[in-house]
């Protein structure tokens, strides 16, 4: 998903899969697999404008360019979980779902030194808008830009609130984290992609497993395993877990060969540095679940964060 707009005759290019509205006033650009959602993009502009950005949930990236305003609107979801970078460069502005898209338009891009530490120190980045390129910004989560003849505008839709506010029961609270988390898995399982569960046994799979299984009566779900006999390996408990409870269960099995393997193709998918110890095994397994047929994969990663 790429799109460059251009100051100097004051045009938008774009690149990838692209969706135009009747009058072709109206390009989408969106990523691959998206193509129900950038036909609701479209209406919902035509409707409300740069406001319809308020109307998106899950995981959502965009760039819209309006012929008759002679305007760019890019916007990334509320939490972040697509990427999207930008840079200004002298002609114009340029952004993309992938950093290097964005610094093939840079000509000499400046390291920045820092923000190469913060993930060997954190494992993650900790500057939320600049990369360890200088030229190269984030849009960041909950924020869109809007661009036209006057320049670049950021601003923020959506920010959490930690403001407490839920004032019921324990019994009040426990149903309504049920009812969002089936909300959530509801909307993931709407798809006409094969989708898939990671089941390891735990409270998190487990608990979306069961939830994905109230949507539909076939839920497929993937184990991993590592060659040999290790302490973290769940796969007895999954199985037993997915027998029960009649889930088509299914298993792969990794070994440091698939890591020594893939790491060439996995350095080629990372933009920035990535330090998390996990990273590579989660790459090894999506590579096999995709062979198995599997497009979309329900995770229980991030319960912890959720939770704590």
């Amino acid at each position: 998903m790429l799109a460059q707009y251009n100051f100097s005759d004051l045009t938008c290019k774009q690149e990838g899969q692209i969706l135009e509205n009747k009058d072709k006033s109206i390009q989408v650009v969106f990523q691959d697999g998206a193509y129900k959602m950038a036909e609701q993009i479209i209406s919902l502009y035509e409707k409300y404008g740069n406001r319809c950005v308020e109307y998106f949930k899950g995981a959502l990236s965009f760039c819209l360019y309006d012929k008759n305003k002679n305007q760019l609107l890019v916007m990334r979801d509320k939490v972040g979980e697509k990427q999207l970078y930008y840079a200004q460069l002298p002609t114009g502005i340029v952004f993309a779902d992938s950093l290097k898209d964005v610094l093939h338009y840079v000509k000499h891009p400046q390291i920045r030194a820092h923000e190469l530490a913060q993930p060997i120190r954190h494992n993650y980045p900790i500057d939320l808008q600049n990369t360890w390129i200088e030229q190269v910004k984030r849009v960041r989560a909950g924020e869109y830009a809007v661009v036209d003849a006057d320049g670049l505008r950021l601003y923020t839709y959506w920010k959490r609130n930690y403001t407490v506010t839920f004032n019921g029961t324990k019994e009040e609270a426990i149903a309504e984290t049920q009812r969002l988390i089936r909300a959530s898995v509801k909307r993931c399982m709407q798809t006409d992609e094969p989708v898939a569960v990671l089941l390891s046994g735990g409270i998190d799979s487990t608990t979306l497993a069961l939830f994905a299984k109230e949507c539909q009566k076939e839920v497929h779900v993937i184990s991993a395993g590592y060659k040999g006999q290790h302490a973290c390996d769940e796969r007895q408990v999954a199985k037993r877990f997915a027998q029960e409870h009649g889930f088509i269960y299914h298993v792969v099995v990794l070994d440091v060969d698939d890591f020594q393997k893939l790491f060439d193709e996995y350095v080629q998918y990372i933009d920035e540095p990535c330090f998390d110890v996990s990273s590579m095994s989660q790459f090894a397994l999506y590579k096999k679940a995709a062979e198995m047929g599997f497009k979309v994969i329900l995770s229980g990663l991030g319960g912890d964060e959720l939770f704590y």
